[in-house]
């Protein structure tokens, strides 16, 4: 891709982006008397208003607290609950360092920079989220780390990639698996290991989630058919 190619995709993605960003304006503006003003400047709990009121909606520079939660964080941090995604910043590194042209080199380079720059950006924030499964507002960076994953996939080292890929991949699943079937929105504030404290006792106690095997009279297992699917999809 030249220059000039470049620059059409530049033009194209800032057109592209221009359409929703306008309707979202055409919204705030009908919603709360400015294009510039949103929800949060507009939060009926006080609690929520004080947060978003500090900084910029919320941003305030970041801190190891915030870094901890969001990444290191057994309740909710990426490490834990996505520890996969951190193979495709390896990947992305692989890409920018070792590519086979610079066209590779560059893209891995520019999509590393993208997820580090929003890792910044979230780790920044004065507030944790709230209810949630998983580091919920670096969701929007992980599509950034796949080329890396499918880099890391096709290097010369793919075979100690894989490895490490299912490993990770295996014990992320677990605790997504459990959270989706028996307890989806985990209470961080009063919870500090949901998988310990919330999630395994609920398994233990033989919890099950609604679905077509409890309609059909199905009322054990269901949880544990859950697990075993994960774990299958993982081997395939």
């Amino acid at each position: 891709v030249g220059r000039e190619g470049g620059l059409r995709e530049v033009v194209w993605a800032v057109v592209g982006a221009a359409i929703p960003l306008g309707l979202l304006m055409a919204y705030h503006a009908h919603a709360f008397g400015n294009p510039w003003s949103t929800g949060y400047h507009s939060a009926a709990t006080g609690a929520f208003a004080a947060k978003h009121a500090q900084g910029l909606l919320g941003l305030v520079g970041p801190s190891w607290s915030s870094f901890s939660t969001q990444l290191l964080n057994p309740g909710a941090g990426l490490v834990w609950w996505a520890p996969g995604m951190l193979l495709g910043m390896v990947g992305l590194g692989w890409m920018g360092l070792r590519g086979p042209n610079e066209l590779t080199r560059r893209r891995g380079m520019t999509l590393l920079a993208v997820v580090l720059v929003g890792i910044l950006v979230v780790v920044s924030l004065n507030f944790e989220g709230g209810w949630r499964v998983g580091p919920r507002y670096l969701v929007f960076v992980l599509p950034c780390m796949v080329p890396g994953l499918f880099y890391g996939l096709e290097h010369e080292r793919r075979g100690v990639f894989l490895c490490a890929w299912g490993l990770c991949v295996g014990l992320g699943a677990v605790p997504n698996v459990l959270a989706g079937t028996l307890w989806p929105h985990l209470d961080l504030t009063h919870v500090g290991n949901p998988v310990g404290e919330v999630l395994l006792p609920l398994l233990q106690d033989g919890a099950e989630p609604y679905g077509p095997l409890g309609l059909a009279g199905v009322r054990r297992g269901t949880t544990w058919l859950s697990l075993l699917g994960a774990a299958a999809m993982l081997l395939m």
